[in-house]
C-alpha cells in the first residue's frame, strides 16, 4: 500500500514538473528567409467543391461546409451504391439550400484583410506571386456542425516553390 502511494506521488510530482516548465519559443527566422517575399495566390485545391462544400462568393475566398441531411449509414448499407448516391444527393440538396440563404450575406474579403494586417506589421506581402515567392492563400471557412451551431474559421495557406521545399 505504501509503495502505491509513493508511486502516485512520484507520478504526480513528475506531471506537475512537466506542466511547470516553460514552452520553447519559436526562434527568429533564419537569415536566408529574411529576404523571402510572399505573394497572394489562389490555391487550386481549395476551389474544388462537392456535395458538402461550396463557395459563398465569386472570389472563392469564403467556403461553406455541411454534411447533414442524408439518410444515414443505414440507407447506404441497405441500398448499396444507390443508397450512397441518394445520401449524397440529399446532403447536396441541404448544402445548396444553405448556400442560397447565405450568399451575399457575409461581407468578408480575406485577401483585403490580410493585406491590411501585413501592411501594419511590415510583412512582405505582394499583390501577386513572382518567381521564388511563397504563395499565400487566405480564405474563410464556415462549417455547420448541427442545426444551431456554425463555426467560422480564418485560414491562411502558405505554399513554397518546389526548389524551396527540397532545399
Amino acid at each position: 500500500m505504501w509503495s502505491i502511494r509513493v508511486a502516485c506521488l512520484v507520478i504526480g510530482v513528475a506531471g506537475l514538473a512537466g506542466c511547470a516548465t516553460a514552452p520553447s519559443l519559436q526562434g527568429a527566422r533564419p537569415i536566408s528567409s529574411q529576404n523571402q517575399k510572399y505573394g497572394l495566390a489562389k490555391n487550386e485545391s481549395i476551389a474544388k467543391t462537392d456535395h458538402m462544400t461550396q463557395s459563398l462568393n465569386e472570389g472563392q475566398s469564403i467556403f461553406y461546409f455541411q454534411n447533414q441531411g442524408g439518410g444515414g449509414v443505414g440507407l447506404g448499407l441497405l441500398l448499396g451504391p444507390l443508397g450512397a448516391a441518394a445520401n449524397m444527393k440529399m446532403i447536396e440538396s441541404v448544402t445548396m439550400g444553405d448556400v442560397e440563404k447565405l450568399k451575399g450575406k457575409i461581407n468578408l474579403n480575406p485577401e483585403a484583410e490580410l493585406q491590411q494586417a501585413a501592411s501594419s506589421t511590415d510583412f512582405p506581402l505582394q499583390l501577386s506571386v513572382t518567381q521564388g515567392d511563397i504563395k499565400v492563400t487566405p480564405f474563410a471557412f464556415i462549417s455547420k456542425t448541427n442545426e444551431t451551431t456554425v463555426h467560422v474559421s480564418s485560414v491562411i495557406l502558405f505554399e513554397g516553390q518546389d526548389e524551396q521545399k527540397n532545399g
